[in-house]
């Protein structure tokens, strides 16, 4: 009996967490924005990304292909959403009538950030074949990216595969097809929008003559 109440009250406590987060919700940080919409009690929206998700203690935990899931810890204080990405940063969400009209103008005016999310990498090879390479960019879809690599080679002592970060990163920016990408540290560099999916999603770019896209991750 013990244990029926306690799943009882689990259940009540976890669909009022829900309730209390569902709607619009968008951070801002400088120029950077995001959009976050909780539609039900297992299904929410992320810069137009349909995920699943559902809520353990203060934590959202988010449905993911690869890993199983991804877990997100957030707080609500005073009608203010904060949640912590595993990469260590923390965004703030408002719902959309409590954003400044100055911020909502800023939102309106061109930055295309969000829409340039995931992995894109570069390919080159050897001429016959035996050796090959690619850069790798890991978007987060608010303005910040990391970075990684691959290198494969084959010859009479077999295949081999190396694969790790470079340990950089930095900061990005798209405003229409243009792309801007800033090493932590380092230099800025200028590029274009080169290939988006059928739902406005950035999913190829050029920067610094080297071109970047999701269809050379494979």
């Amino acid at each position: 009996m013990r244990y029926f109440v306690f799943i009882l009250l689990l259940t009540l406590f976890t669909t009022l967490n829900a309730k209390s987060l569902s709607g619009k919700w968008v951070a801002n940080s400088g120029s950077e924005r995001a959009s976050l919409e909780f539609i039900s009690q297992n299904q929410l929206r992320y810069n137009g990304e349909l995920l699943y998700y559902q809520i353990v203690g203060a934590t959202i935990r988010v449905a993911d292909e690869y890993v199983g899931y991804v877990e997100y810890p957030y707080t609500l204080k005073k009608n203010i959403l904060y949640v912590t990405f595993p990469e260590g940063y923390t965004l703030k969400f408002q719902h959309p009538k409590k954003v400044k009209q100055g911020t909502q103008q800023r939102q309106n005016s061109g930055n295309d950030t969000y829409l340039l999310r995931g992995q894109l990498c570069s390919y080159s090879s050897s001429y016959n074949g035996g050796y090959s390479h690619s850069d790798r960019l890991y978007f987060d879809g608010n303005g910040r990216y990391s970075t990684g690599e691959q290198s494969y080679s084959s010859g009479d002592a077999g295949n081999y595969v190396n694969e790790g970060s470079s340990n950089g990163g930095g900061s990005y920016r798209v405003s229409g097809i243009h792309v801007n990408v800033r090493v932590d540290g380092g230099k800025s560099f200028s590029g274009k929008v080169t290939q988006r999916a059928s739902n406005g999603a950035i999913t190829g770019i050029e920067v610094n003559g080297k071109i970047f896209a999701t269809g050379l991750c494979d």
